[in-house]
């Protein structure tokens, strides 16, 4: 079989086209030309207009909305829960049982009984001591309670002044208490300079520097002793005041003890002295640190 020759193959295929060629008018070869560069025109519009949209979807989705103004939901970020502030446990409140009766204050050797008196008798709840330097309503707490004994005996006198006074305060928090508690010491430990610029004859002894602990219970109170003669009063009407302090959690008790005369025989802060009785304030301490906790 002859070998075809490439070069006649190429020329024949030429003469072909020549022959059967139908070449489009000039007119229609515009006119494909424009139509073809609408469409380029038609395609990269949509393409812009695709970015814009893929845009636009960011930034709505940044802002929370959705293209036609409403909440995205898949923008929306996620609420977590904010703990309640927990709310400040109340204060306690005093009640009457909180308070000491008559019972559980000890009997002066050769008393009768033990009232409590009238509450408008003797020195007001504000300033059971000469020693306090201001109210009690200084000292913040948010309720207290008052009550006052006497002891009775077939040679004193009716009932003039309470024997023995006692004042509980109720304060918000165990630190306010402590806080009261600091102040009242105070309070006592400048008492005989503070009653010697006022006027008062103010005896040294005992020594008022440092309290007496008196323990109670798991908890421990203290008490200081006064001697003074109030401006002008003669030696035979000298007073005698016992002041106890005891601090039982966010509640402060306070006992103020008074005698008149020329001396007070009868109890003794401290160790037991011969022919003393031991103080009252030991035994009404014990008790009231149970009733208060």
């Amino acid at each position: 079989m002859a070998e075809r020759d490439p070069l006649r193959e190429l020329s024949e295929l030429a003469q072909i086209g020549e022959q059967y060629a139908d070449p489009l008018p000039p007119g229609v070869v515009r006119a494909k030309g424009t139509q073809r560069r609408r469409r380029r025109h038609a395609l990269a519009t949509a393409a812009v207009a695709t970015v814009v949209a893929v845009m636009g979807g960011a930034v709505l989705s940044q802002t929370g909305l959705t293209p036609d103004n409403r909440p995205n939901p898949a923008a929306t970020p996620a609420v977590t829960a904010v703990p309640a502030t927990p709310t400040p446990t109340p204060a306690r409140r005093l009640t009457a049982d909180d308070l000491l009766t008559t019972a559980e204050v000890p009997l002066v050797p050769g008393a009768g009984r033990v009232v409590v008196t009238d509450p408008s008798v003797g020195r007001q709840p504000d300033q059971l001591s000469a020693c306090q330097a201001g109210s009690a309503e200084d000292l913040g707490a948010v309720q207290k309670l008052a009550r006052n004994f006497h002891q009775e005996s077939a040679d004193r006198p009716p009932v003039t002044s309470p024997d023995i006074y006692t004042l509980t305060l109720q304060f918000e928090s165990v630190s306010d208490a402590a806080a009261a508690l600091a102040t009242y010491t105070e309070w006592l430990r400048t008492c005989p300079s503070r009653l010697a610029q006022a006027g008062y004859e103010v005896s040294r002894t005992p020594d008022y520097r440092t309290p007496i602990p008196i323990p109670a219970g798991t908890t421990k109170g203290s008490a200081f002793a006064f001697s003074y003669l109030e401006p002008g009063a003669s030696e035979v009407d000298g007073t005698f005041e016992n002041v106890g302090l005891l601090p039982v959690e966010d509640r402060l008790l306070i006992l103020v003890r008074t005698v008149q005369g020329q001396d007070d025989n009868l109890y003794y802060l401290g160790d037991p002295v011969e022919g003393m009785t031991k103080h009252p304030f030991y035994a009404m301490m014990a008790t009231a640190a149970k009733k208060l906790a």
